[in-house]
């Protein structure tokens, strides 16, 4: 009996123990991460009994997945499992009544704590509500509100709206300068965002600018380095202080400043670690020098060319340190200390953005290889190089440090639109409308050729040009080209009335080198059928009498024409910085009818005023200049010609040609030049350009005429090829001037 108690509590024992053993573990309603996963998380295993403390934390491991919104845990025959309600996925977010800008949005949306994509979660919605109420701020708007509108649509996904009420905005009603006695006033408001000028002031004696918050700490550093480049070494502007009436919505900006004194240059001295650099060159170079007064500008100015000095000679980790030491008679000393470290070489070029262009037709326009030695102005003249090309949008130059000696380039392009097939037109009053049509690829099949071929048609001209050009023949140094052309011209000439036509047939084939950085030279031939024809436009006209020779006249052109050309601009269409110049002589008489020699040079210059006065504005000159000189023979067609849009806008193309009867000399001398600005209307495609026009020629004289226009141009890189609307108007315009007062160009450059 005794044996029988025994078994019956050892049972009962053992079916305790087992009851509260987990035999199996589930995972329920679990889809955005794996199973396996969370087995790997938990410390809860089978076969093992239940502890409701272990399983607890392991409902707070889970939780910090940030997954689920609930975790449920329940124990049933033996089966521990662990139910889930699983976060929703945001399939859409949108900021609407703030900003409208696809840039600016874009900025905006990277700022919040939540994503397209990302899991809907109550506490980064919260802060990111936070964010944009703060980017409010920035802004100026006080007492803004947001509401959050959520809208669960298919499946588990969420809609998000941040619908953005915004508040006032606060006016600068009066801006204090506490302490100051050595700078005007007006010289800090100048130089600040938040000051209360505004240009209608004078109109309005209300008128007042909003408060710019983000701005309020720059504008403390501003107000410092002014004093700074005045020689205010020991400058102290405090922390700014806003009062704001918000009954008003107006506020009071303070600033206390303490001055200090005006500080001189007492001594400079430039210590090397590696004299490799003779120090009087670097001396002779500096921008501060002693008795000047202290300027930070310059200072960092100096250490910037410094730098740059030594990074050039491959020395690309150099440091430069610079000390001010205040010495008696408020004067300061200046010290340059500078450790170039080692010589910097090349470890890798990496490319990457190419999905058109080879990488060869990249690399063969940066100036560094694996293994050269570092070069600051290789890389800013590689940049350069690369987007004067036209196949880029933009491109992007990194170094990454490899190790104390190597570094590698990361070269980030952005490909651009090269090819076009274009059908369009333009406006002059000489040609009327024109039509034109083309097919052009400047870099076909990503090879860096162009190829192309166009067609244009007016009342005074007709153009059929095949051509191609390959910029590095077997990927060398050297270029070639080769073009094939049909075109038809009229001139009208007055007393007597009648109508040169020339048509000319002809093949140009060219061969370059690159001979310099950025220095081109080469030659072309010229090969050249042509037959001109004078049409009388008035049968009573008796002064009319050109010889049967005169009427129809047949001729060979053989010329040749080496050029050098110069190119250091740094963009293709709208160059801000650089020179861009060329000068060519044609020298016709290697066989042929005619004999003469054509001279002609051109020079661009361009400068952005970015540096100057803070905005995106670019100085343009531009000038050209020919000549056409008589070796033998030339016919009446031959001729320079002063008018429209590429040599003096406001007058018709040719305005200033041979007139009189059919034995007129040519014009043989002729120079034109501009003066520019460009001014940014979108951030690269369109731009205003505000000129002034200036141009002579003359038959024996180069300024037997002279004439100035004035006027704009709306310039457009469309995806039809630059699009140019041109409004001029002439400044010494004489009654018999042929003058426009509107063209509109496309396909040309600008």
């Amino acid at each position: 009996m005794k044996v029988n108690l025994y078994i019956i509590l050892i049972f009962l024992i053992v079916t305790i123990i087992n009851a509260d053993k987990i035999k199996k573990l589930e995972f329920k309603n679990v889809y955005k991460i794996s199973p396996n996963k969370l087995y790997e998380l938990i410390d809860t295993t089978t076969n093992t009994n239940i502890n409701y403390k272990r399983i607890n934390q392991d409902i707070k491991k889970l939780y910090k997945l940030q997954v689920f919104d609930d975790i449920s845990v329940y124990s049933k025959n033996s089966t521990l499992q662990f139910i889930f309600k699983e976060k929703k996925t945001i399939s859409k977010i949108e900021i609407s009544g703030y900003k409208e800008k696809k840039d600016d949005l874009k900025l905006l949306y990277s700022k919040i704590e939540i994503s397209k994509g990302s899991l809907f979660d109550k506490e980064r919605i919260v802060n990111s509500k936070n964010i944009l109420l703060e980017e409010l701020k920035k802004d100026g708007y006080i007492n803004s509100v947001i509401e959050v509108d959520t809208k669960n649509v298919l499946g588990d996904n969420i809609e998000i709206n941040f619908i953005v009420n915004k508040g006032s905005k606060i006016k600068l009603s009066k801006v204090n300068y506490y302490g100051i006695h050595k700078i005007n006033e007006d010289d800090l408001s100048d130089i600040i965002a938040n000051n209360n000028k505004d240009f209608f002031s004078w109109l309005f004696k209300n008128s007042s600018k909003e408060l710019k918050i983000n701005e309020l700490l720059y504008d403390q550093a501003r107000i410092r380095n002014l004093y700074l480049q005045k020689g205010y070494i020991d400058i102290n502007v405090e922390v700014p202080f806003v009062t704001v009436d918000f009954n008003l919505d107006k506020a009071v900006l303070n600033f206390n400043i303490k001055e200090g004194s005006k500080y001189k240059i007492n001594d400079i001295k430039i210590i090397l670690d590696k004299p490799l650099i003779n120090k009087k060159d670097l001396y002779d170079k500096l921008e501060i020098n002693i008795n000047q007064t202290f300027n930070i500008d310059s200072i960092n100015k100096d250490i910037n060319f410094l730098k740059n000095s030594f990074i050039n000679l491959g020395y690309s980790f150099a440091r430069i340190n610079h000390n001010v030491k205040k010495v008696d008679g408020n004067r300061v000393n200046i010290k340059y200390v500078i450790k170039t470290n080692q010589k910097v070489y090349i470890n890798n070029v990496i490319i990457s953005g190419n999905s058109r262009t080879t990488d060869y037709v990249i690399r063969r326009n940066i100036y560094l290889a694996t293994g050269d030695l570092f070069n600051k102005k290789d890389i800013k003249d590689s940049k350069n190089k690369l987007q004067r090309t036209g196949f880029f949008e933009s491109v992007d130059i990194k170094t990454v440090q490899e190790n104390d000696n190597t570094i590698d380039l990361y070269i980030n392009v952005k490909e651009t639109t090269t090819g076009s097939l274009t059908l369009g037109g333009g406006y002059n009053k000489y040609d009327g409308f024109s039509i034109n049509a083309g097919i052009n690829d400047k870099n076909i099949f990503g090879s860096g050729k162009t190829l192309g071929i166009e067609l244009d048609f007016a009342k005074n001209r007709d153009l059929y040009d095949l051509y191609l050009k390959n910029p590095s023949i077997y990927n060398s140094k050297y270029s070639g080209s080769i073009n094939l052309y049909n075109k038809k011209e009229g001139i009208s000439y007055k007393s007597p009335d009648y109508t040169l036509i020339k048509e000319d047939l002809g093949l140009s084939l060219g061969m370059g080198n690159e001979i310099f950085r950025n220095t081109f030279t080469g030659i072309n031939y010229k090969l050249e059928s042509s037959k001109q024809t004078l049409i009388d436009d008035d049968n009573n006209d008796t002064n009319y009498y050109p010889s049967e020779t005169k009427r129809n006249e047949k001729y060979i052109i053989s010329a040749i024409s080496p050029y050098i050309k110069y190119d250091s601009t740094d963009a293709y269409f709208f160059p801000k910085n650089g020179i861009k110049a060329s000068s060519s002589i044609e020298i016709a008489g290697l066989g042929g009818d005619l004999k003469y020699i054509n001279s002609y040079s051109n020079y661009k210059y361009f400068y952005t005023l970015k540096d100057i006065i803070d905005y995106d504005i670019t100085f343009i000159n531009k000038s050209s200049i020919y000549f056409l000189i008589d070796t033998g023979y030339i016919t009446q067609g031959k001729t320079l010609s002063l008018g429209g849009v590429n040599s003096l806008r406001g007058y018709e193309s040719k305005a200033f040609s041979p007139s009189g009867d059919s034995n007129s000399s040519a014009f043989t001398k002729m120079l034109s030049t501009s003066l520019e600005l460009s001014i940014p209307l979108t951030e690269k495609k369109i731009r205003l350009n505000l000129f002034y026009d200036y141009g002579m020629i003359g038959i024996n004289k180069i300024n037997e005429i002279k004439r100035s226009t004035y006027g704009a141009a709306l310039q457009i890189v469309s995806p039809v090829g630059p699009l140019q609307f041109i409004w001029a108007r002439p400044i010494n315009k004489r009654d018999s001037d042929d003058t426009s007062k509107f063209e509109f160009t496309i396909g040309q450059s600008f």
